[in-house]
């Protein structure tokens, strides 16, 4: 079950089907704006399974339609006419087995805000599909490795379908699934449907195993495995680009140490800056006094 509210309507809108059926309370809450008291209703619902499920489903998109727009007038009954009516005739039962916001499922936002965010709609049949319908994806295989399709341009052979009942399909998100509402897909994606296994794969490493670090409660202090093992390193590894340890005098700085003795300085060369300083006042200085004693002799003795 999902709930959407746009904006600052006053309107929400609960969508969606519930796994288990039975009955299946909903509580709506309710807050003034003016007083801040807060009520509470109980809505009833009696869930009933379909006596036959879906086992086959077809996944499209729709540009010029917001979640809100799809369940206000007859835009449902007229999606599910157009395959009742021409599409997937042989099937007897056709109904909307999910729906999504582009938005939702990973698409970007509109850039112009009076554009709509587009909607994905899954129909479900319980026979197998039609021939119309494996000809639409034979067309729209041929569009997946374009760029977006433009909205006014007539792509597929049934086009004029679904355009003289004002959708505006998306044909690079059209596919057909084949397992039911209960198939591991996910919404949206342009790759055939697969039956999901969990793969485990295991690459061969010579590294050792990580090891969390050891706490000690006498000390209230943590033994990491690497500070202990890192004076044992090999002295050749097995070539994997690491740097062959042969630093004998390296020895890290325990945690529990507050000592520190910093290296002796006293044998590194000194060098006077006080030259360094005095020239560059003086030279600067020297070469400005003489351009300014130079134009006032020009300006001062040749005044006639």
């Amino acid at each position: 079950m999902f709930l959407r509210q746009t904006g600052n309507s006053n309107r929400a809108l609960l969508y969606g089907s519930y796994q288990d059926d039975g009955e299946l309370n909903i509580e709506v809450f309710a807050i003034n704006k003016y007083n801040y008291k807060t009520s509470l209703r109980v809505i009833s619902l009696q869930v009933e399974k379909r006596p036959k499920e879906a086992l086959y489903e077809v996944e499209m998109k729709f540009l010029n339609l917001n979640i809100e727009d799809l369940f206000e007038g007859d835009w449902l009954s007229d999606l599910e006419d157009i395959f009742r009516d021409h599409l997937w005739k042989e099937s007897p039962e056709i109904y909307v087995t999910k729906v999504a916001s582009v938005v939702d499922i990973g698409g970007r936002v509109p850039v112009n805000p009076k554009d709509k965010e587009g909607i994905v709609v899954r129909i479900g049949g319980t026979t197998n599909f039609s021939q119309e319908l494996r000809t639409l994806e034979v067309e729209a295989n041929q569009l997946r490795n374009r760029v977006s399709c433009p909205r006014d341009y007539k792509r597929t052979s049934a086009e004029y379908r679904f355009r003289s009942r004002s959708f505006l399909p998306d044909w690079c998100g059209f596919r057909l699934i084949t397992g039911g509402p209960k198939a591991s897909t996910n919404v949206g994606a342009s790759q055939p449907n697969v039956e999901a296994k969990e793969v485990s794969t295991t690459v061969p490493s010579s590294r050792p195993p990580l090891r969390r670090p050891a706490f000690s409660p006498g000390t209230n202090t943590f033994e990491h495995p690497g500070c202990a093992e890192s004076m044992d390193l090999p002295e050749q590894l097995d070539g994997e680009g690491m740097m062959q340890h042969q630093d004998a005098a390296f020895s890290p700085i325990p945690l529990e140490e507050d000592s520190y003795n910093p290296p002796d300085m006293g044998h590194l060369p000194r060098r006077d800056l006080l030259s360094d300083f005095l020239l560059s006042l003086l030279l600067p200085g020297f070469v400005t006094a003489m351009l300014l004693s130079t134009l006032t002799c020009f300006m001062c003795c040749q005044h006639e």
